[in-house]
């Protein structure tokens, strides 16, 4: 048997519930661990060098996302 959730009458619980989804892409030095996280420094990835120990990218970096979705509440994840 199916049950059938209702909000009415509690708009309160909902109001500022929703968030919008957002993730957030990371590169870890394999020099310094340094997490490169902004756009400008991830497009300097795999040509560039890094932008806080100066060494050149190996193609042995550690990559991650971190994604936000749109829930209740607020939750995340990782691909560490």
């Amino acid at each position: 048997m199916s049950k059938i959730l209702s909000w009415e009458g509690n708009q309160e619980a909902l109001s500022g519930a929703f968030r919008a989804s957002s993730s957030q892409d990371f590169i870890h030095c394999v020099h310094c661990d340094n997490a490169v996280d902004t756009p400008e420094e991830i497009a300097s990835y795999p040509n560039g060098k890094c932008p806080n120990c100066g060494k050149n990218w190996t193609g042995l970096e550690k990559r991650s996302t971190n994604i936000r979705v749109t829930a209740p509440e607020a939750i995340s994840g990782s691909t560490l």
